[in-house]
């Protein structure tokens, strides 16, 4: 693999990235959605010895962790949904004999098995393809002058 069709694999996978971050985003977002629905039933329930005003404490918290969370997951989305459009930009310039093959590849980011199965071709011609799919990319970015080294990963999901 030469380093163009090296940068053009990185540039490709980074919508991969992108969508494991919402992903947990989303996992964190579910877990304090679970903590916020505790605190209800905590602080509905409290009686007797328990301290109401701690319940409530712990509530407005799980509150505001929960609604932080929820911006976090929505920048995310919003990011993804970006670098989603963009590299579907970018393959709708290949050759259409590649794009359902990139796609299935970059964007859903299927095992070289899954794509044996779909697309029926053995994994020596599937190699070959994607060696084409990365020339051409590499070449489109080239033209676009787009870098192909992309510093920017999405940032690590807060947990």
């Amino acid at each position: 693999m030469t380093d163009e069709q090296y940068q053009a694999k990185n540039w490709l996978m980074r919508v991969n990235d992108y969508a494991e971050k919402v992903d947990a985003e989303r996992r964190t977002l579910e877990m304090l959605q679970a903590r916020l629905y505790r605190g209800v039933s905590n602080y509905d329930g409290f009686t007797g010895k328990k301290d109401p005003s701690a319940a409530r404490a712990a509530y407005e918290d799980a509150l505001l962790d929960f609604s932080e969370q929820s911006a976090r997951v929505e920048k995310a989305q919003e990011e993804y949904l970006k670098e989603l459009a963009s590299t579907r930009e970018v393959l709708e310039l290949i050759p259409i004999n590649l794009q359902a093959l990139a796609i299935d590849r970059y964007i859903n980011g299927y095992k070289w098995e899954k794509l044996e199965d779909i697309h029926h071709y053995g994994k020596s011609m599937l190699f070959r393809f994607n060696t084409d799919i990365l020339n051409n990319v590499a070449q489109i970015l080239k033209a676009k002058q787009t870098p192909l080294t992309s510093n920017e990963k999405p940032q690590e999901a807060t947990a």
